[in-house]
């Protein structure tokens, strides 16, 4: 395996290398859902935003379902941060979807 000078995924990170939005771009079309831009996009993109007004770029990962365990010294973000903190159902939905949109990127760059 290749070492992680971060030590994790950059995709682990709030201030990932890829925007959620470009992942879209790897989802074939027979995979695509009309929650991509109605919910799952614009959902991960007040979290991060939420993240960005606070200056917690580096205290906040991912952490998506098959997520490595990340550190206890950072938050979660679909966890602790709104529009996901009090909505666990929505925290679910959004972070199984990226989960799968990360799944095509992977596939479509290798």
């Amino acid at each position: 395996g290749s070492e992680r000078p971060m030590g994790l995924p950059v995709t682990e990170f709030t201030y990932a290398f890829t925007t959620p939005e470009e992942y879209l771009n790897w989802v074939p079309e027979a995979s695509a859902r009309p929650d991509d831009l109605a919910v799952t996009i614009p959902a991960m993109y007040e979290a991060l935003q939420n993240v960005y007004a606070h200056n917690a770029e580096g205290s906040v990962l991912m952490a998506t379902p098959s997520s490595l365990s990340p550190p206890t010294r950072h938050h979660q973000l679909f966890r602790d941060v709104p529009p996901f903190a009090d909505n666990a159902t929505l925290a679910a939905a959004v972070s199984g979807r990226l989960d799968e949109m990360q799944g095509h990127y992977f596939r479509g760059v290798r």
